[in-house]
């Protein structure tokens, strides 16, 4: 759907989530205003990224949104959401820097922005590939949508004064595949 992404209007992407590579992404989004401060803040996401995939293993795909993919002339920062296989996950060893940084990142306490200097505000979502909606055990289930619908739900809205409108989707995010969603 990368043909939505040069339609960017004053609520950032057009609604839902649209796949993009990494490549495409990155000469996209660093070309519009301020370009110098965006490939600044993509070149921490690739230092993010890196080190996660140093620490913990491959990541699947990443979800992104915020500032940074709006029209905003100075963006913050990127926003994004790692994807990451639940056996990978489960593999980091206890005490590693891979389980360091998934502590940080699992934390609703912790900015990864603020522990690591980063214009990036990073975070996990353990992949459980399954053949249907509702195959593997419930409570399986459930956490992972609640999860995964939790992301999806919170960068498809805008948050303003009108409670009535933070309620409707009206943006849209952006997913990277990284290493792809493949089984380790």
């Amino acid at each position: 759907m990368y043909y939505a992404l040069g339609q960017e209007d004053a609520l950032g992407l057009p609604f839902g989530r649209h796949v993009i590579d990494v490549d495409e992404l990155r000469d996209h989004f660093c070309e519009l205003p301020d370009a110098s401060l965006r490939q600044a803040i993509w070149a921490d996401w690739e230092t993010a990224t890196s080190a996660i995939r140093g620490a913990i293993g491959p990541i699947a795909a990443c979800w992104m949104s915020g500032s940074f993919f709006t029209t905003k002339e100075q963006p913050d920062d990127l926003d994004c959401v790692y994807v990451i296989h639940h056996e990978v996950l489960g593999a980091v060893p206890p005490g590693s820097a891979g389980e360091n940084l998934i502590n940080v990142m699992t934390s609703p306490q912790v900015r990864f922005r603020d522990v690591f200097g980063l214009r990036v505000d990073a975070y996990i979502l353990p992949w459980w590939p399954r053949p249907g909606v509702l195959e593997g055990s419930i409570d399986r289930v459930r956490n992972y949508l609640g999860k995964r619908g939790y992301w999806d739900d919170l960068w498809c809205r805008v948050r303003d004064s009108n409670l009535k409108l933070d309620s409707l989707p009206r943006r849209g995010y952006v997913e990277v595949i990284v290493d792809g969603y493949a089984h380790p």
